[in-house]
């Protein structure tokens, strides 16, 4: 089926086929359809010859995948004959065959699968719309392929203009994603097709265009009267925009303190400097986005400005291992408490509990509890070797010994898994149940030897 000239290059070596393209002559395409259908021709012959156990594996090309997408394949590569092979051998027609010929606007692919009898969905349709082949569109659509909203949609959000009007102007509906999605992907002159046409909008078509940074977008939805709300600056912010949130608040659109703090979570010290220089509110929550998020800029910049703050601030930036933050944080004036350290501790950042601890922060037996429950096993040793206080019972009651008996020897099993080397670090070498508070409590897997010289076993 193949041209001779075809074969001969198939067989010929990477560095024929180089010196072959180089003399740039008739081009010869070769896809994995057509690698399939030599295997699967090759597998056959074998077979017949009773020879097949000493040829490789036909059903599976070069990498391993299966023949069953061959027809699939050649739809994907607009190669008909090889689907025409396909057929021939009784692969089955599966509605991927015209998906994939519409994906790519291989025309002779479709209408023959269609005319052999291939099914097909909503999604042919909408694979030709969102890749902008507006020929299978219009061919699925005229030979009575379903299509519902996701057409319209899919061509909107790809900027595919010929293809969203080609579907509304043959019945295909609009609905409000239309508009929010050809407003994010900043396809403007889809959006305008789609409002003068009648498509529905509102507050999320213009927040999504602020979020993407879609000024033009956002810019034509406010002028033909698309209304806006705070989300609209806080996602500009999110996004980092500073245009479109200038945009925005010089043409009336509302804030609030969710503006500061996205653009304080986000890092986005301009957008924050601007907004704070402009009248948006902030509060506690500005700073503490900004020391979860280790956005050391911004919280400067809210702390010296006034930004109010509270203890959480340590506590968010201890929790989530933003020492400078922290640091900025306590310099500043920010207070602390002995849930910092616990903080630090559970999340396993050893610089922050030491930099708490050195610097006077408060800790109590939850940061040994913290970092115990959670195997964080260089925080539990640097608290308690520096007088950190933990509720745990020095002697354990003789059922606690046998817990802990029954340990050892799962500890002695994962040292003979492990070659006779016991593991280090976080390794699990099994729970240890430890008395605290006059209770059984269950403690994470740290240290085998740290706990066993705790608990004097």
């Amino acid at each position: 089926m193949f041209t001779l000239a075809k074969l001969s290059y198939i067989v010929c070596n990477e560095d024929e086929k180089f010196f072959y393209d180089d003399l740039k002559t008739v081009p010869i395409e070769v896809e994995q359809c057509c690698t399939d259908v030599l295997n699967y021709i090759k597998n056959q012959t074998a077979e017949t010859s009773n020879e097949a156990t000493i040829l490789p594996d036909a059903s599976k090309d070069g990498d391993g995948s299966s023949l069953t997408s061959l027809i699939e394949d050649a739809a994907f590569h607009g190669h008909l004959e090889c689907m025409q092979f396909a057929e021939r051998c009784h692969f089955p027609w599966t509605v991927d065959v015209c998906e994939q010929a519409a994906h790519n606007g291989h025309l002779e692919c479709l209408a023959y699968a269609h005319r052999q009898g291939c099914p097909w969905s909503e999604q042919t349709c909408e694979n030709a719309a969102a890749n902008g082949q507006l020929e299978c569109l219009a061919y699925a659509h005229e030979n009575g392929c379903s299509w519902d909203g996701s057409v319209c949609t899919s061509a909107a959000q790809n900027g595919r203009l010929e293809c969203l009007m080609y579907a509304h102007r043959n019945g295909c509906p609009l609905d409000e994603t239309v508009c929010e999605l050809a407003a994010a992907a900043g396809h403007l002159e889809a959006l305008r097709y789609a409002h003068e046409n009648g498509a529905p909008w509102d507050a999320v078509t213009c927040r999504d265009a602020a979020f993407r940074g879609q000024l033009e977008c956002l810019r034509y939805a406010h002028e033909h009267g698309c209304p806006w709300d705070a989300d609209t600056c806080e996602y500009a912010v999110e996004g980092g925009h500073l245009e479109c949130l200038r945009y925005a608040h010089e043409h009336g659109c509302p804030w609030d303190a969710a503006t500061c703090e996205a653009a304080a979570r986000g890092g986005h010290a301009e957008c924050l400097q601007y907004a704070h220089q402009n009248g948006c509110p902030w509060d506690e929550s500005t700073c503490s986005a900004a020391a979860t998020n280790g956005r050391t800029a911004c919280l400067k910049y809210a702390l010296d400005n006034g930004c109010a703050w509270d203890a959480e601030i340590c506590r968010d930036a201890a929790a989530s291992g933003r020492l400078e933050c922290l640091q900025y944080a306590h310099d500043h004036g920010c207070s602390w408490d002995a849930y910092t350290c616990d903080a630090a501790a559970r999340g396993g950042h050893i610089r922050c509990l030491r930099y708490a601890h050195e610097h006077g922060c408060p800790w109590d037996e939850f940061t040994c509890d913290s970092a115990a429950d959670n195997g964080r096993v260089e925080c539990l040793m640097y608290a308690l070797d520096n007088g950190c206080a933990w509720a745990t019972a020095p002697c354990p009651t003789a059922a606690e010994k046998e817990r802990i008996e029954r340990s050892k020897r799962v500890r002695d099993e994962i040292i003979s898994w492990h070659g006779g080397v016991a593991p280090r670090g976080d390794a699990l070498v099994g729970s240890v149940v430890l008395f605290s508070n006059s209770r059984s409590r269950s403690i994470a897997p740290v240290h085998w030897e740290l706990l066993a010289s705790r608990c004097n076993v």
